[in-house]
């Protein structure tokens, strides 16, 4: 996203923010696994900024979460089932997955602070077991690296983390390409934002 205004002049009084998507894999077990661990794919969007706090170091966003992974235990005959897809609420989802023993890829934002409100949360699964995880929340984040010292001509960075709640040994991570960055409606235009970055890491 350009850090200019529309007039394709540089916003007066604007502050660019720099967008780190964080996403952090549980610790690795000294156990080995008997199974391979699922593999994950992760997309983080920022759909909008609902507000800026800075005495409070934190941000109000909605933020939509994209996940997508196989699972063969999951797949099923398409044409017995009547449609080439299931589609259900994640926890839905959930009781499925228990039901079939199988892994379900639960996360946390690692720098929410309060309640986080789920505005749609469902899952898409493939014949093949292919399953697309999506969630669209409203939740307030931390942002501990403010430093507004240079205000109003400075670069500010903060991020959105996530942590998986599963070892490496049963879920991995990596980016979803495509599918993370930021929204076309973001809110609060006093701030630009730009140089979304998407980062795996582990613990």
């Amino acid at each position: 996203m350009s850090g200019r205004s529309e007039t394709g002049t540089l916003a007066l009084g604007a502050i660019a923010l720099s967008l780190l998507l964080i996403v952090i894999a549980g610790p690795v077990f000294s156990q080995q696994s008997a199974q391979q661990p699922l593999e994950v794919a992760v997309g983080i969007e920022i759909d909008q900024i609902t507000g800026i706090d800075q005495k409070a170091e934190n941000f109000g966003a909605v933020v939509n979460i994209r996940m997508v992974w196989k699972d063969p235990l999951l797949a099923f005959d398409a044409a017995a089932y009547g449609r080439d897809y299931k589609l259900m609420s994640a926890d839905e989802y959930i009781s499925l997955a228990e039901n079939m023993r199988t892994t379900t890829p639960f996360f946390l934002f690692q720098n929410q602070q309060g309640q986080r409100w789920e505005q749609d949360a469902f899952v898409s699964i493939d014949p093949d077991g292919t399953c697309w995880f999506f969630e669209r929340s409203t939740l307030t984040l931390q942002a501990p690296y403010f430093d507004f010292s240079k205000y109003p001509f400075d670069t500010q960075p903060f991020f959105v983390e996530i942590v998986s709640a599963h070892p490496l040994d049963q879920v991995t991570y990596r980016a979803f390409e495509g599918q993370y960055g930021l929204g076309e409606q973001l809110g609060e235009e006093a701030w630009i934002l730009e140089n979304p970055e998407m980062i795996i890491s582990t613990q």
